[in-house]
């Protein structure tokens, strides 16, 4: 930081002009390098905005009658979230949502809603170890052909009895025909885990969350 007389040859300057920034402070005009943005963003999130961005791009050349579509698509649907409350979303958060979702697993964006409701809940969801490795397991109970389903799962810990989880997700798991209902964990650290799954159809419509807790000793 620097003082400046004068600054841009005038009494006061405030604002930025390439990489300066010009401010007063305490009666006193200043000058200092203006900070470029200090949020490092990981692959995952880079190639996730990515998708975003086509999803946005594709919603931004669809008519008005094809976003009356989704509209009325969010009314008649609404997104379970992780706790087991329904959130009403708008017709544009449904299409990102689901296009986003469509392209995480290979397939198009597509223009039109859905046709179909979303999957049901998945069931029996619990942690279990064999050796070194622990394991997330649960029931399957999607009504819709294998090959066109993927789970979600998430993972909320190490935290304590009282504390409230931040959820975020730790795999996205595609269905296989040997082991359609179980997710390798490794080897996490101690305490107390809570897990959240559930099944997505290739469409992009999502079903219920399963949840479960487990301690890892």
């Amino acid at each position: 930081m620097a003082k400046v007389v004068g600054p841009l040859h005038s009494s006061e300057a405030r604002g930025s002009v390439g990489s300066l920034t010009y401010n007063t402070w305490r009666g006193i005009s200043i000058v200092k390098a203006r900070a470029g943005p200090a949020t490092q963003y990981s692959d995952d999130q880079v190639a996730l905005r990515a998708l975003t961005a086509l999803a946005t791009a594709s919603w931004q050349s669809i008519t008005e009658a094809q976003r009356n579509a989704w509209r009325h698509y969010a009314n008649e649907h609404t997104d379970i979230d992780w706790t087991g409350n329904p959130q009403r979303i708008t017709g544009y958060n449904w299409y990102i949502r689901i296009n986003v979702r469509r392209q995480l697993v290979g397939e198009a964006i597509e223009i039109t809603p859905p046709t179909h409701s979303p999957t049901e809940a998945i069931t029996g969801l619990e942690l279990i170890k064999v050796l070194i490795p622990w394991y997330l397991t649960w029931t399957d109970q999607g009504v819709y052909s294998p090959a066109s389903l993927y789970y979600e799962v998430y993972i909320a810990g190490p935290h304590s009895p009282g504390r409230h989880p931040n959820i975020q997700q730790a795999d996205r798991k595609g269905y296989t025909a040997s082991f359609p209902n179980l997710w390798t964990w490794g080897s996490p650290a101690p305490g107390l885990y809570t897990f959240f799954a559930r099944p997505v159809h290739s469409q992009g419509t999502i079903g219920v969350f399963a949840r479960a807790t487990g301690t890892v000793t």
